[in-house]
């Protein structure tokens, strides 16, 4: 358990990356309270919260974001997510984003802007549990990079990709 969280005063804070970087046995962590707007780092913030079952981040505005791969990688428990305010027109690197969330239900990506993204690499890897994907809003003309992008996603049963751009993946 990690207490004060709602004290931290992050409105000058301009990298979070790895900030919780294995925290496997923390259940809960409360950052609804983060100000996060000239944030430009959060990769690895959440990496293997593998006990975590509900992360609050639907208020994160974040106008500033340059890096977020590797995000919630391993956050193993975490059964939804909703990145509904999140700014990611300045994001290039998206690899590995949700990958070993094997238990992730749902996750309103609908916001995400994917037009300067190269690296959608295993973004949604191993996310077994996961039914319905809609990627429909993404623009994948820049991306490079796909490989095992939806590999073990073995539940879903829909997946909307129809405006995907793959002429640049190698």
């Amino acid at each position: 358990e990690i207490r004060g969280l709602d004290k931290f005063i992050t409105s000058k804070v301009y990298d979070m990356s790895s900030m919780f970087h294995y925290c496997e046995k923390l259940s809960s962590i409360d950052v609804s309270r983060f100000e996060v707007n000239k944030v430009t780092g959060m990769s690895y913030m959440f990496y293997y919260c593998a006990s975590v079952d509900k992360l609050e981040t639907s208020n994160f505005k974040t106008d500033e974001l340059r890096e977020m791969s590797y995000m919630f990688m391993g956050c193993q428990t975490l059964t939804s997510l909703n990145l509904k305010n999140f700014n990611t027109k300045n994001v290039k690197d998206m690899g590995y984003l949700f990958s070993d969330c094997a238990s992730m239900l749902t996750i309103n990506i609908k916001s995400l802007n994917t037009e300067n993204v190269t690296d959608m690499r295993c973004m949604f890897n191993n996310c077994k549990s996961l039914k319905y994907l809609d990627l429909s809003q993404f623009n994948t003309k820049n991306v490079a990079n796909m490989e095992y992008m939806f590999n073990n996603c073995v539940s879903l049963q829909s997946l909307k990709l129809s405006n995907f751009n793959t002429s640049n993946e190698s």
